[in-house]
């Protein structure tokens, strides 16, 4: 079976010391709004200040592994037939530090494939194009508004939403605390 997995908040860590929620909502809306696009669900690409200020926060110390899901990604790699993916909306300007990251935490080895947004689409739209070219069965997210549209255009796969605090009401949305609690309470008997 092929599973994507995404990068942030599934494989490495935001940095120690800001909130999630205040890097959730610049990723959304920038570090200074100015103000949400009406027509509908999108994300804002940074501009060029912006994404000078993001770099700073993407260096290898400032974005540490999440180790315990590594491990598990280690484990369904080794133990199954399953294929891996990671798929990421992360946009080009974060290219470099991204491929640094990939490489000292080796994580390569692991998938399948690869995919970042290094085209600048619309995350949401570049994941549900990844998913559906790749028939994708099972992915991993972290961003709940990303999920819920994925989950309504693709019906078909089953959603792992990584959160130690949240519901969903969607029937193909799974809330989970960490990939261990995936791999133990979902994955191992998929489909038996």
């Amino acid at each position: 079976m092929k599973i994507g997995f995404d990068f942030d908040k599934v494989i490495v860590d935001y940095p120690p010391i800001v909130p999630a929620s205040f890097i959730n909502f610049c990723y959304r809306y920038g570090v200074v709004p100015l103000g949400r696009n009406s027509t509908g669900f999108s994300y804002r690409i940074p501009g060029a200040l912006e994404q000078k200020l993001r770099l700073l926060t993407h260096f290898q110390l400032l974005r540490p592994p999440i180790k315990k899901n590594i491990d598990v990604i280690k484990k369904i790699n080794d133990s199954s037939n399953h294929k891996l993916y990671l798929v990421s909306g992360r946009f080009s300007f974060l290219r470099k530090r991204t491929d640094l990251l990939l490489e000292s935490y080796k994580l390569k080895g692991y998938f399948e494939k690869i995919y970042f947004n290094f085209d600048d689409e619309q995350p949401h739209k570049f994941k549900e194009r990844t998913i559906r070219s790749e028939k994708i069965k099972i992915f991993v997210d972290d961003d709940i508004d990303l999920i819920e549209y994925l989950a309504k255009k693709l019906p078909h796969v089953s959603f792992f939403w990584v959160t130690t605090s949240g519901k969903s009401e969607t029937r193909n949305i799974t809330p989970v605390a960490n990939l261990s609690i995936f791999y133990n309470k979902y994955l191992k008997n998929y489909g038996k």
